[in-house]
């Protein structure tokens, strides 16, 4: 993997856990409204029946029963969805095991080889978002096509390449989530598995 000061050359295979990983990333922690939804559903349930318990407010109990009701609801519809993600991913041949090779420059991000012989150049101005976690880089082109750069394939030089480029030329489209307090990828390999 040769790093020069404008440069990142490096050849990928991404394999189902690294997909599995990604998928679940987009679902459940690319964005954080839907934990946050379901905890601020709970701590209200919880506020009010305190409140009604302590008699300070006389609410029935059906507007508790909603609350929590919505909150079951919202975390079922999590895990239904993750079974789902789950059987989506299982026969996905085309991003598992094909290998490309990716030069990254600050012009943008050359693809080339794989099982569709690609050579496309992707220039930043169409990258929408990207994300920085524990194992992985997530580069998305669009809400449905993304590119994943597993930091294995990258090393430690190659992982600090990627990452100022891709502040330097993303700015506030690239988001850095190694730093969550609960990790990214704990969360992930609890829903893997």
């Amino acid at each position: 993997m040769p790093i020069s000061k404008r440069a990142l050359v490096f050849e990928s295979e991404i394999n189902s856990d690294d997909y599995k990983s990604q998928t679940i990333f987009d679902v459940f922690y690319k964005r954080k409204t839907p934990a946050i939804t379901l905890l601020i559903s709970l701590l209200l349930a919880l506020a009010l029946q305190i409140l009604d318990l302590a008699q300070v407010v006389d609410l029935p109990v059906r507007v508790f029963m909603l609350l929590f009701i919505y909150s079951v609801a919202v975390l079922g519809f999590r895990m239904i969805l993750g079974g789902i993600v789950k059987r989506i991913i299982e026969p996905d041949k085309i991003c598992i095991n094909n290998k490309h090779r990716y030069i990254v420059t600050h012009m943008g991000i050359h693809m080339t080889g794989g099982i569709e012989d690609a050579d496309l150049m992707l220039p930043w101005r169409i990258i929408t978002e990207a994300y920085e976690v524990q194992n992985s880089f997530y580069i998305y082109i669009n809400m449905a096509q993304n590119i994943v750069f597993p930091k294995r394939y990258l090393g430690g030089e190659g992982a600090d390449f990627m990452r100022k480029i891709l502040q330097d030329e993303l700015g506030e489209r690239f988001s850095n989530r190694t730093h969550d307090k609960k990790g990214v990828n704990e969360n992930e390999k609890n829903d893997i598995h």
